[in-house]
């Protein structure tokens, strides 16, 4: 959401009394252009819920969660966390609390980021070179995914199936992320951070040439 949208939803949170629950487990993820401010640092009432992640900065396997929240708000969930999910083991939350006091976590967050960015520019370069032009990907500025779309009327689950079975590259489907029609989608998830950078160019190489048999 770009910032005008962000001021205009906590605004309009704020006139009807709804509170906002902010989910951003990708903030931090960001490899081009500036910064765009959380909806929680805009909230001076109290109506945002700012929820974030510790498994897509430090490690995946570390699931545990973290969340900025009025008083109120964090009294009531509480022991609905606790009961559903029987809390986060205490090793765990030690770990991290000694990982946070003894480094500079900005400093790894950046590291990750040179990583990740390099990963991203590649696969967008690849997709560029490789997809035919009825193919269209975004151009994320953070996060994990590169989002493409397939030609309209193209079946989307049945291609992420072939590129599974004949290519073993697994695609994720869009339709999971659609809350309106997700029977229509032909949209794609790629993700471009747990690849090498050698296996991201063969792989999308090789979807590309799967896409020319389909969609040309």
């Amino acid at each position: 959401m770009s910032l005008e949208k962000r001021k205009a939803v906590y605004d309009l949170a704020v006139k009807y009394n709804v509170p906002i629950l902010e989910d951003d487990p990708y903030g931090e993820l960001r490899y081009r252009n500036e910064r765009i401010p959380h909806i929680k640092e805009l909230d001076t009432e109290g109506a945002v819920l700012y929820a974030g992640t510790i498994s897509k900065i430090i490690a995946p396997a570390m699931r545990v969660g973290f969340l900025a929240a009025n008083k109120e708000f964090i009294k009531k969930i509480i022991p609905i966390k606790a009961v559903s999910t029987n809390g986060v083991t205490n090793i765990i939350q030690y770990a991290l609390w000694k990982m946070f006091e003894e480094n500079d976590m900005y400093g790894q967050i950046q590291k990750i980021c040179d990583v990740y960015r390099k990963k991203l520019f590649l696969m967008e370069e690849c997709m560029d070179k490789y997809f035919p032009a009825s193919v269209k990907h975004s151009s994320p500025d953070g996060g994990m995914y590169i989002w493409t779309t397939l030609p309209k009327g193209a079946d989307v689950e049945k291609f992420c199936k072939k590129s599974a079975k004949e290519l073993h590259i697994p695609i994720t489907p869009g339709g999971g992320f659609c809350a309106i029609g997700a029977e229509q989608c032909t949209s794609m998830r790629f993700n471009f951070v747990k690849e090498s950078m050698e296996d991201i160019a063969y792989g999308i190489e090789k979807v590309g040439k799967l896409m020319y048999t389909y969609f040309t």
